[in-house]
């Protein structure tokens, strides 16, 4: 593969204008997988003028993104388009459908007419254009038929669950104690024992939020039970032991004990060590025995165990030199295989605790929603999955839908999650060899994959991409960043490289040089009591005199926006030579919003001014809290607290 090319067909390069003309044709099916700053919804903008221009009404177009606020930009930046295109002189209208890949003769053939009156005829006519997300669009399929769906019409959407799942929680837990249920009880302190209570709720909330996995699984196949079918010879007879029946790593054992006794000192300790071992009776102890002389704590292959010495080349030659450390990768493979495989039976009991608790939960949040007439999007989801694949009016789902949309477009689709592309696919599916189906495009970057949280899955992108080719489709890929500077690309193709199976080196096309700056960690006081590092406790009661406190954490925090607030002073002063940088220039990136408070305080006394999008908004800010206390303490004198504050 060419290393300078920027973009491909097939994995296969070709030029700027092949790829346009590929990706924007509405008579094709592609998937586009394009990097950051590439311009992918520049992209997908152009696809929708061009399915508009070639006669597509705008009600046949479904396409779906990942928020509703993606939504309103695709659809704002492509009314500008068209608005665009309306008030423009036909000279740069002919170069604006020129970019997209028209032909000047599919332009001079009516096209340029045509598109001038685009604008008029989207917001003049009753139809409409189709975006939203994927639930917005499950929820139209489920309003078709409530009834048949499970989910009665005056249910509502509730998007923040948190709250009702700890409620929920807590009145499971009080369920099962009051009834006495032995087997549940039992189970929950077996996720306790093996987990600890932090864990186990993180566990049980993951197993709710894939709760539409659950039921499909369920309907098909018993999980637990394919558990153990593939795990029946080690739950049968423990691998440690089992390991001793081995006569290839039993040689392979024997051979590096031999190679070890004319090594060093430390290595002759060791072939006796091995010998000795190779002679125990089989037990537990025997394999732990050996995982001591072999391993380090971090389970590799002890480095004096493998150095070369004049002593061994005086036994060994170069080539049984790369054989015998090739014989210690395998017995390492073999060692850790044997663990790994020796945890497969606690593995069972704690997914058979699991889903014995996470399933009676999951009926029991199921009621709570019940009771408070509402459902969530897994609710959607599942239920847009079950009318389209099983229910009695799957036939009649997918006939309204083959006579309402001829074209699919998804943007950011490394953010779709295994069930929502189920959906899509069923659809496909359904059409019988030869009828047309609809075209579908694609775009997206399966590195951004960033939504796991909601079941998002990088490798849906993959699947999708052997589904779109196999029926016909295109498959297209760009490496090439529109709005990064040259060093930001240099610094990524440096990190990412080799270690991201997923990356190809970007290019970029911006003219600024741009800097990356490393900014220095928070530095530890040796006073601070707080410094040692916390071991993780299994415990289910927390170690609090080992637990940094909260004020000593949010000093911590502050220190760093002080450090982020003065870094960005820095930087402004000096490229302020350069080009002149308005403090909107920066943007100043968050894991959590947990310690936002915190960081903007340090940004104060660094005197940074910024705006923050922290959870609550104007009322929840410094000054508005303020504010409000001065007016208490304006309404009621005696109110000193507002006073103070």
């Amino acid at each position: 593969m060419n290393s300078n090319s920027k973009f491909f067909l097939n994995d296969v390069p070709l030029s700027y204008e092949k790829y346009i003309k590929i990706a924007c044709d509405p008579s094709k099916s592609v998937v586009i997988e394009s990097c950051a700053g590439s311009g992918k919804t520049w992209l997908l903008v152009s696809r929708i003028l061009r399915l508009l221009l070639s006669g597509n009404e705008p009600s046949q177009l479904l396409i779906i993104t990942f928020t509703s606020k993606a939504a309103e930009e695709i659809n704002d930046r492509l009314l500008q388009l068209l608005k665009k295109i309306a008030l423009s002189n036909e000279e740069d209208v002919i170069d604006l459908l020129l970019e997209r890949g028209l032909t000047n003769e599919e332009v001079n053939s009516g096209k340029l007419k045509i598109a001038k009156k685009l604008y008029q005829k989207i917001l003049g006519c009753g139809s409409y254009l189709s975006i939203g997300t994927f639930h917005s669009w499950f929820l139209k399929l489920i309003r078709v038929a409530p009834l048949e769906s499970g989910i009665p019409f005056f249910y509502k959407v509730e998007e923040q669950t948190n709250h009702l799942k700890k409620i929920a929680w807590k009145s499971f837990i009080f369920s099962i104690s009051s009834r006495k249920d032995k087997t549940l009880i039992k189970a929950l302190m077996k996720l306790y024992e093996i987990l600890g209570e932090k864990f186990t709720t993180e566990l049980i909330n993951k197993f709710i939020n894939m709760q539409s996995e659950w039921f499909i699984i369920k309907q098909f196949d018993d999980p637990l039970m394919d558990m153990i079918k593939n795990c029946k010879n080690d739950l049968l007879i423990d691998p440690r032991i089992d390991l001793w029946n081995d006569n290839f790593f039993i040689s392979n054992l024997v051979e590096i004990s031999d190679a070890l006794n004319y090594g060093t000192e430390s290595q002759k300790v060791a072939s006796k060590k091995i010998k000795k071992i190779l002679n125990e009776n089989t037990n537990l102890k025997k394999f732990d025995n050996l995982i001591d002389v072999l391993l380090t704590k971090d389970k590799f292959i002890k480095k004096n165990l493998i150095k070369s010495n004049t002593s061994n080349k005086n036994f060994l030659n170069e080539d049984s030199l790369k054989n015998m450390k090739k014989k210690f990768d395998e017995i390492h493979s073999v060692l850790i295989n044997t663990i790994n495989r020796s945890k497969e039976s606690k593995v069972i009991i704690l997914n058979e605790a699991l889903f014995q608790v996470g399933e009676a939960f999951l009926n029991h949040y199921s009621e709570k929603k019940i009771e408070r007439q509402i459902f969530d999007y897994s609710d959607i989801e599942l239920n847009a999955w079950k009318l389209i694949n099983f229910s009695n009016f799957s036939p009649y789902i997918q006939s309204r839908l083959d006579e309402k949309y001829k074209h699919i477009l998804i943007d950011e689709f490394q953010d779709t999650n295994n069930l929502q592309w189920s959906v899509i696919k069923s659809w496909l599916n359904a059409y019988e060899y030869g009828i047309d189906k609809p075209r579908i495009f694609i775009v997206g970057d399966p590195k951004q994959s960033i939504y796991h949280f909601r079941r998002a899955e990088p490798k849906v992108f993959e699947t999708a991409k052997k589904k779109i080719i196999k029926d016909g489709g295109f498959y297209l890929s760009c490496s090439q960043s529109r709005r990064n500077a040259f060093s930001i690309i240099e610094l990524l193709n440096k990190v990412m490289s080799g270690s991201n199976l997923l990356y190809k080196n970007h290019t970029t096309s911006s003219n600024i040089k741009g800097k990356v700056y490393r900014l220095p960690l928070v530095r530890v006081k040796k006073n601070d009591l707080y410094s040692s590092k916390e071991k993780f406790n299994n415990n289910l009661v927390k170690n609090s005199f080992f637990k940094k406190s909260s004020t000593a954490e949010n000093f911590d925090r502050q220190e760093e926006g002080f450090i982020i607030g003065l870094t960005s002073s820095y930087i402004k002063k000096k490229f302020n030579i350069e080009k002149q940088l308005n403090w909107s220039d920066f943007l100043i990136l968050v894991k959590n919003r947990n310690y936002l408070t915190d960081w903007e305080l340090g940004l104060r006394k660094a005197e940074i001014p910024f705006i923050s999008n922290r959870s609550g908004g104007l009322l929840n800010s410094l000054e508005i809290k303020d504010l409000l206390a001065l007016l208490k303490w304006f309404v009621l004198n005696s109110d000193d607290l507002s006073l103070v504050h």
